[in-house]
């Protein structure tokens, strides 16, 4: 099947990612760099590999600034869905802190001791991503998997985005960003307002990570996002009809759910008894 075969290409480019982070790893540490600027090595490196290769199998991106139609309630109401995934897994993660099961390694910034350290992590958690990560899920995997059906594209773009980040409650909660991703950058074309949703996502948890925020002032900031979230999305759908995309699992080649199953493993890993 054509579609399989396009699919395998997509993940081939995804698993480059992994083998140029496993490479990095082990040679980076040779050279007298602050952590900070070694991740920023790696990561331009590994983002660029897969975007090389994608290229080369023939998956090509229009270059476009086009927004969705009534794009603040459409900014705003993907801000509160992606903001309430995201109290859900610290729930859950919580939840398992109780019986001392930690789900996945905590976060740190690295050398955030200067102002150039500070800017260099800034570069690579905040700007980069959203522009690398983008081109590449959504500019070239989805868009070039859009002539085999809408949602399968986006569905299946999301599910290598969410994997792709191995780990445990990220898996989940970047598959609702990619579906919100997928779903706009279908809609319009261009991975712009994507990029943007992406973007603002990335920056307020650096904002958090870097300030200390308390658990109070993030509740605080997250219920007031999901209000105003909730109150887009029933202006946005209020008197639309829905019509749920009807899939099967058919759609998925088999090589992804190996890749689904070594993605789980390396998840697990940074999972610990506290």
């Amino acid at each position: 099947m054509k579609l399989y075969k396009e699919q395998e290409k997509s993940i081939f480019a995804v698993f480059s990612i992994f083998v140029c982070q496993i490479i990095a790893s082990f040679v980076l540490p040779y050279f007298n760099v602050r952590q900070s600027v070694r991740q920023l090595i790696i990561y331009c490196v590994c983002m660029a590999i897969p975007i090389i290769l994608l290229s080369k199998f023939g998956c090509k991106m229009k270059i476009s600034c086009k927004m969705p139609h009534r794009p603040v309630l459409s900014f705003f109401a993907c801000l509160g869905i992606m903001c309430l995934s995201d109290r859900v897994c610290t729930a859950i993660s919580n939840a398992f802190l109780e019986f001392g099961i930690q789900l996945s390694a905590d976060v740190t910034l690295y050398d955030m001791y200067m102002p150039a350290d500070i800017i260099v992590s800034f570069i690579t958690l905040v700007i980069l991503p959203p522009l690398a990560e983008e081109v590449i899920f959504r500019g070239l995997i989805q868009n070039k998997l859009l002539v085999y059906g809408r949602w399968q594209a986006i569905v299946f773009s999301s599910l290598l985005f969410a994997f792709f980040h191995m780990n445990i409650l990220q898996i989940p909660y970047a598959f609702v960003c990619g579906m919100l991703f997928g779903y706009f950058t279908a809609q319009t074309g261009s991975v712009f307002f994507s990029a943007v949703l992406h973007f603002v996502n990335n920056l307020s948890a650096f904002v958090i990570m870097y300030t200390g925020a308390s658990e109070t002032v993030i509740s605080i900031y997250s219920a007031a996002l999901i209000l105003i979230g909730a109150l887009s999305v029933f202006l946005l759908l209020k008197g639309k009809k829905i019509n749920p995309p009807c899939l099967s699992l058919k759609f998925i080649c088999p090589f992804a759910y190996i890749y689904f199953i070594i993605s789980l493993i390396f998840a697990f890993g940074g999972v610990k008894v506290v």
